[in-house]
């Protein structure tokens, strides 16, 4: 079910919220996901929750672009456990092609950016 809830005050959202699941309980020892726009938005909320609620079990507060992929992977089995977008893999991805790439040169700036900040070695 899809219910939308405006207003420009967080509190009266995250209270609407409350009164929709108190409304509608998941079933027991289910887990039910509530999208977040940040990890810290998702910890608010979930206090929030609780103070509404008295409680606040059975919730996760995933991002959308994870939730996006656990569900792709529901459908399909195929797709990998981790999205080749997710942050860890990408870092270390950008991190082995960062010699190269600071090896052009109209990346000179950031080369001695790197260098000054001692994230990259003074040969490099």
């Amino acid at each position: 079910m899809l219910v939308l809830h405006q207003s420009n005050r967080l509190e009266n959202l995250a209270d609407a919220l409350a009164l929709e699941l108190a409304k509608f309980p998941a079933a027991p020892l289910t887990e039910q996901p509530i999208l977040v726009s940040s990890p810290g938005m998702g910890t608010w909320l979930q206090i929030r929750l609780a103070q509404r609620l008295n409680i606040a079990a059975g919730f996760s507060f995933p991002l959308p672009a994870r939730w996006l992929w656990q569900q792709y992977r529901s459908l399909v089995p195929l797709v990998p456990d981790k999205s080749v977008w997710d942050k860890s893999p990408l870092s270390w991805v950008l991190w082995q092609k960062l010699d190269d790439i600071v090896a052009a040169p109209e990346c000179g700036a950031l080369k001695t950016y790197l260098v000054d900040a001692d994230l990259l070695t003074r040969g490099a």
